[in-house]
């Protein structure tokens, strides 16, 4: 039960985050919080005495109810009272979110502008038990993909030394992967410090992943059996992530084709990868399954699986 309560902790704050990112300038301008515009999400009591993730929503009198979910987000089915509606909205915490910046067209080659099919405009969330994630070896129908999706899931499959780890989404994130994107969101923020609060890289990380990375703090010092570790460190007394040094770039990507597999917006891409900067990356391909994020539209996907050659 611990274990299931820290998971919902971080799917909460990782939401919260989420909805405050979009709605920074009303927050900065009189603290209300976020609006029923979008998803939010708390903590409330249910009637043993638990504590539950719940996502609040208007009914049809325009009263505040909160409908418990799971560790995903979605929906069970079971609505308890919105006790903490109030002050759950007055205290998200406003984190930064990952690409802000909206990615340049400058250099980006689409080689999916000869499909016919386009992405799927909806952004679905299917039932959790209907909710399939696909594997590397799973195939689909070529579609056609933005030149700003290009340029956004390019940057993502460029964080330094990905390539170092294959990883499937039902065998969870590796953390030394997981290391590198944490020193890679921060980069990419544009953030200057060198030390983080601990909830905020695990928010960070649940949004590039869309999955908790498993033990990530408590394995994140951990380095023995990784040939080349980020240069980040946990410190547990203090809740904090230090980032000593970032990282240059390891490899470039050119994608190459990208095809739909259905179920809940899941995308497999083909993609060449070259070496940059005599990292010693020897793979020339890659693939991915990637998913749209309809809970982060800034970053737009999640990094699913992925799987070098």
């Amino acid at each position: 039960m611990l274990i299931f309560t820290s998971l919902l902790v971080v799917v909460a704050l990782f939401f919260s985050a989420c909805s405050s990112s979009n709605k920074k300038e009303e927050e900065n301008n009189d603290g209300a919080g976020i609006s029923l515009n979008e998803d939010q999400f708390g903590f409330e009591t249910d009637e043993n005495g638990n504590e539950v993730l719940v996502k609040y929503e208007k009914d049809e009198n325009g009263n505040i109810i909160a409908n418990v979910v799971d560790e995903d987000g979605k929906s069970t089915g079971v609505t308890v009272p919105a006790n903490n509606y109030k002050n759950e909205s007055k205290n998200n915490d406003k984190i930064e979110n990952i690409n802000s910046d909206k990615p340049s067209k400058e250099n980006i080659t689409n080689k999916t502008d000869k499909e016919k099919d386009t992405t799927n405009p909806e952004l679905t969330t299917l039932p959790f038990e209907k909710d399939k994630v696909p594997t590397t070896s799973d195939t689909g129908k070529a579609v056609k993909f933005s030149d700003q999706d290009i340029a956004r899931v390019t940057k993502m499959l460029e964080v330094p030394y990905l390539y170092t780890n294959n990883y499937e989404n039902a065998n969870g994130v590796p953390i030394s992967t997981a290391r590198h994107v944490a020193c890679w969101i921060a980069q990419n923020n544009g953030i200057t410090t060198t030390t983080f609060a601990g909830d905020a890289i695990i928010i960070d990380l649940f949004t590039f992943f869309a999955q908790t990375v498993t033990n990530f703090k408590t394995e994140c010092n951990n380095i023995e059996n990784d040939s080349t570790p980020a240069k980040i460190k946990y410190n547990p007394a203090e809740n904090i992530f230090t980032i000593s040094s970032y990282e240059s770039k390891t490899h470039s990507i050119q994608i190459d084709k990208i095809e739909d597999l259905g179920n809940n917006n899941y995308y497999k891409v083909y993609a060449s990868v070259k070496e940059k900067n005599n990292s010693g990356c020897k793979k020339k391909k890659a693939v991915a399954i990637i998913q749209k994020n309809k809970l982060n539209t800034d970053l737009s996907f999640s990094l699913k699986a992925i799987k070098w050659n």
